[in-house]
């Protein structure tokens, strides 16, 4: 998400942003076909995208400087998600401990290394980080199972926070494009506006509106105020999260994998934090 400050790149800017829509053209039917296939289909389309996600997490953990057990933090991510699939969270708690206890012991006979528990931290936190909050797509597609209706609903649900994250962005985008002024945490993203950062939340609720008109007749009115809101602060703080991350690494992009949006963690980044936002709203207030 880039709610940015008016600068001398506007035409990159605008070429970028173009480069995006077309892509958006290409990758919303396919998630939209493949989130109402659900089932495997849409189990393996998460792993698809959280493993090319954790693995962009790792490398940019390389260049700090860190060693992470890469082969170990991404297929712990990735079993997470079908753990989750089959309603097996007793097994999750035992992958994870079984995580943990592993590396913490291969560390023991790594040689000559220093900064054990950082190597060991960004291994773990990769897991949770991309892993654990990505299986909440995987949580929002089964919470038919959960809640008693219908399963082909979780396509709905699914939908939303990429429908309600990604408009986040843009409204930030295009108001921070436009009436940016005011920098947002300049040591994080010296380009975010607190404009349009407020664009965002302004447009929030009538983004969830517009949810409720089209293809989730479920929510309340106060549901459609209450998530919008939610949903466009998780995404914001998302997003900054991650351009933490990537200031630390001191790159611009996680990677260059997507055009006009750099990696698949600056495309999700804001949905990493959406859809757990979701799923424990439409969990424990709408069901």
């Amino acid at each position: 998400m880039t709610w940015n400050i008016r600068s001398a790149s506007d035409l990159k800017e605008n070429r970028s942003f173009r480069l995006r829509f077309l892509m958006g053209l290409v990758f919303i039917p396919l998630l939209v076909y493949v989130a109402h296939l659900g089932g495997y289909y849409f189990l393996a389309f998460v792993d698809f995208i959280l493993f090319l996600g954790i693995i962009e997490f790792y490398r940019m953990m390389k260049k700090m400087g860190y060693r992470p057990y890469r082969a170990i933090g991404v297929g712990t991510a990735l079993v997470l998600t079908w753990y989750i699939y089959f309603r097996s969270e007793l097994y999750a708690d035992l992958l994870l401990t079984a995580t943990l206890i592993l590396i913490a012991v291969l560390e023991l006979f790594r040689e000559g290394e220093r900064f054990s528990v950082s190597h060991m931290a960004v291994t773990i936190f990769g897991v949770f980080y991309v892993g654990w909050l990505g299986a909440h797509f995987v949580y929002l597609r089964e919470l038919p199972l959960k809640v008693g209706t219908d399963y082909g609903q979780g396509a709905r649900y699914v939908l939303l926070p990429f429908f309600l994250g990604w408009t986040s962005d843009t409204a930030a985008y295009l108001g921070g494009r436009f009436f940016g002024k005011t920098r947002f945490l300049p040591r994080i993203s010296p380009n975010k506006s607190l404009e349009g950062s407020a664009s965002a939340l302004v447009a929030a609720p009538f983004v969830a509106w517009a949810a409720k008109a089209t293809f989730a007749p479920f929510l309340s009115g106060v549901d459609v105020v209450a998530l919008g809101l939610i949903t466009g602060v998780a995404s914001q703080l998302g997003d900054l999260v991650e351009s933490m991350i990537k200031r630390e690494a001191d790159v611009k992009d996680a990677s260059n994998m997507i055009p006009g949006h750099g990696g698949l963690l600056d495309r999700f980044d804001s949905l990493l934090f959406a859809a757990p936002a979701v799923y424990y709203y439409l969990a424990i207030v709408v069901f």
